[in-house]
């Protein structure tokens, strides 16, 4: 465990420092539009150099490391989507359709802008959402229809690359590959995509002095452009926009109507961003997207209503299993009702699956448990069970063994005892336990986005630690700390069992069946001692 500086003093300078980057790079913009805004727009202007964050100065080394990241799937979800997929160089650093390519199984609802000149915007993304290329780089990569990364298996995938591991400490001085960083990298890779130098428009060449840039047939079209049409007014400045956002009546998609895959990722995206449930229940249906994809497939009996068609035709795939449910749609038609009507019926309590139907008493049956050896076959019959579209199978009596018993399997602690030999903690090291909390188990999704009320309640990682363990080691409350451990243990190969002892752990080491490999995180320590001594907690 390595310690660090006092947890509120680097907290807060790590905010300072983001507050004056934005304010520095945003400032110039929005002194130059409020000086225009009273009199004409500011008029057409060459790109000067790329504003440079201070916090994030370039280097060469940075640059090809941030290209290499920039091109490297692993920065995603399922490594499959990087920066590339969505900005491709041959589209113009873009994606030349309507909507951009998504994380698999899902399709963006907007087409990927160009990240050439993007180091000269204040703020990123169509609506504006992020100040800067590096909290770009970061939303887009773990957003949940785009890279669907999160920060701890990215930083996981690059650890175990030599080539990373150096080229993160030479260029950051970090010895482990921190995700934060590798935003900086690629940043500083985009900061170089730029239409300037050889790179610089035919206009831009014009406006820095040089007269034969543009024809005179193109002079008379920017003569056109500063006055009687009008451009100038919206499209101003070196970038040519008013870095604003405008509603310019641009109609919907119509492809989000249709689109099976589209109405998904949207649905996905409401309850992601805690939509309404006014606008939730507006959205297309599910059994709606499903039906309209089956009938373009050339698929019969797509043609359902409602939902409650799609529910009663699923019930007849329900018949035999542990859950089935078609009975209550037997009895729901025996009463002249539908199957979503029963169900409203038994309420909040339900019945409990199997279910079954006495056809003669007009009796609604569930099942008190699974496995029971005394409802015989007399006394299922008797009750109707094994009438009519009811099913019956073993499991309802008898356990899915050989013998219809339930099968005990003994755990001999020497099964165990090489592994923990192995494991237990060695010189400074200290056993550590992931305690599903309350708070920690309900964030186990939501703080992957780290939403506003994740972040308010755990706005770090935490590690409780015993008085006497964290007094030999210097640390107190409050610390910043840095957890790891340099032999974590992996299954590689896929192997047989010949012999006895061949899953023992002891000789799948010797084998070569484990790899070790390492791993750490950063937590603010609570000194306390409702933890064990030798044992933290987070």
């Amino acid at each position: 465990m390595k310690k660090s500086t006092k947890h509120r003093f680097s907290v807060l300078s790590a905010a300072v420092a983001t507050t004056m980057v934005i304010g520095s790079l945003a400032q110039d913009t929005r002194v130059a539009m409020a000086a225009g805004a009273a009199a004409a727009p500011p008029p057409l202007a060459p790109l000067g150099e790329v504003p440079i964050p201070p916090d994030n100065k370039q280097s060469p080394e940075k640059i090809e490391l941030g290209k290499i990241l920039f091109f490297d799937p692993r920065i995603g979800g399922d490594a499959s989507t990087g920066c590339s997929t969505c900005h491709e160089p041959d589209q113009g650093w873009a994606w030349a359709e309507d909507f951009s390519r998504g994380y698999p199984g899902t399709v963006h609802w907007r087409n990927s802008q160009t990240i050439v000149n993007s180091g000269y915007y204040p703020r990123q993304f169509w609506a504006g959402s992020a100040a800067s290329n590096e909290k770009q780089a970061r939303s887009a990569a773990r957003g949940g229809v785009a890279g669907n990364g999160e920060a701890d298996i990215m930083e996981a995938r690059l650890a175990v690359i030599p080539e990373y591991v150096e080229g993160f400490r030479k260029v950051f001085g970090s010895e482990w590959p921190h995700i934060r960083d590798a935003w900086r990298a690629i940043s500083a890779f985009e900061r170089t995509l730029n239409t300037t130098g050889e790179h610089a428009s035919p206009v831009d060449k014009y406006l820095a002095g040089d007269q034969g840039a543009l024809d005179e047939q193109q002079k008379k079209g920017l003569e056109l452009f500063n006055g009687k049409a009008g451009c100038i007014n919206c499209h101003n400045g070196s970038l040519t926009t008013d870095l604003d956002y405008h509603n310019i009546g641009v109609p919907p998609n119509k492809r989000w109507e249709e689109d099976g895959l589209a109405q998904i990722t949207f649905r996905f995206e409401q309850y992601a961003k805690g939509q309404s449930e006014e606008g939730y229940r507006t959205a297309k249906s599910d059994w709606w997207i499903i039906s309209q994809l089956g009938k373009r497939m050339g698929f019969d009996g797509f043609d359902w209503k409602d939902s409650n068609e799609v529910c009663e035709e699923s019930s007849r795939f329900s018949r035999g299993n542990r859950k089935a449910y078609h009975m209550i749609k037997v009895a729901a038609h025996k009463e002249g009702k539908t199957l979503h009507q029963k169900l409203r019926e038994l309420g909040t309590t339900g019945i409990q699956g199997p279910t079954f139907y006495n056809y003669e008493t007009g009796e609604l049956m569930g099942s008190e448990r699974l496995h029971d050896t005394e409802l015989t076959p007399e006394k299922m019959a008797k009750e109707g069970r094994s009438k009519g579209a009811n099913m019956v199978n073993k499991k309802m009596t008898h356990f899915n063994s050989q013998t219809g018993r339930v099968n005990i399997q003994k755990h001999p602690w020497s099964l165990y005892s090489d592994y923990w030999e192995w494991m237990k903690p060695k010189d400074d090291e200290l056993w550590h336990t992931n305690g599903r909390i309350n708070e920690i188990w309900q964030s186990g999704f939501d703080d992957v986005e780290r939403r506003p009320y994740i972040t308010q309640r755990w706005p770090d990682n935490f590690v409780e630690i015993h008085p006497d363990d964290a007094a030999s080691r210097g640390i107190e409350s409050d610390d910043m700390v840095l957890m790891y451990s340099e032999r974590v243990p992996n299954h590689v190969n896929t192997i047989k069992g010949v012999y006895g002892n061949d899953f023992q752990f002891s000789e799948l080491m010797k084998n070569g069946h484990i790899e070790l490999s390492k791993a750490a995180v950063e937590a603010v320590a609570i000194v306390t001692p409702a933890v064990k001594k030798g044992t933290m907690y987070s």
